[in-house]
């Protein structure tokens, strides 16, 4: 995948530390191109844009209300205080969607994400039940390749797709199994279909 030209950051406080937003500024508010998932420190998390992006990248302190930053970064405040609950995450997405650069993920991808986003606070599901809802009975492991590629962590929730039998399997976001198991206890999953 290309980066993207002159893509610019949000740096976002949240329980626990510091979020990260990538996004493609423009007048309709940019795009969102990627969500890092929360630091303990703003050095850790500039550490990992900078790795990925160069130190070239803007940066900016308050996000355009409107933008897809601001609506990003509002998603991740509530979540990480515990708030996220009350938030219908269909609506949601249906409503951040358009502030989504789509165009970064291919269609299969674009499929698993969209029917993830679908998931419930407090619900799971497995990989092969998201294969089987996007009408790909089978493709359980390409489901999990997706959504290790989920540049849209927590928005879109991945960490809600469990392994067969509901074993806590993949996560590629930063502390692995670990930061899974804790998202989901934070939200009090328990294994069934959304």
């Amino acid at each position: 995948m290309m980066l993207p030209a002159n893509p610019a950051m949000h740096i976002v406080a949240v329980r626990g530390g510091y979020a990260g937003l990538i996004f493609q500024p423009g007048s309709a508010g940019g795009k969102l191109i990627r969500i890092y998932m929360p630091c303990p420190t703003k050095e850790k998390l500039l550490q990992d844009i900078h790795r990925r992006y160069g130190r070239n990248i803007a940066a900016i302190t308050e996000a355009k209300p409107g933008s897809a930053a601001a609506a990003a970064a509002a998603f991740l405040q509530s979540y990480y205080s515990g708030g996220a609950q009350s938030v219908d995450q269909k609506a949601a997405i249906k409503r951040a969607s358009p502030l989504i650069d789509w165009g970064q993920v291919g269609d299969f991808d674009r499929q698993v994400l969209l029917f993830t986003a679908g998931i419930a606070w407090g619900r799971t599901c497995t990989y092969g039940e998201v294969a089987a809802g996007i009408g790909r009975a089978g493709a359980a492991r390409a489901v999990g390749a997706a959504l290790g590629r989920n540049p849209w962590p927590v928005l879109i929730p991945c960490h809600r797709v469990l392994g067969a039998g509901g074993k806590l399997t993949g996560f590629s976001g930063a502390g692995g199994i670990a930061t899974k198991k804790r998202m989901l206890a934070m939200e009090n999953s328990t294994l069934t279909a959304s």
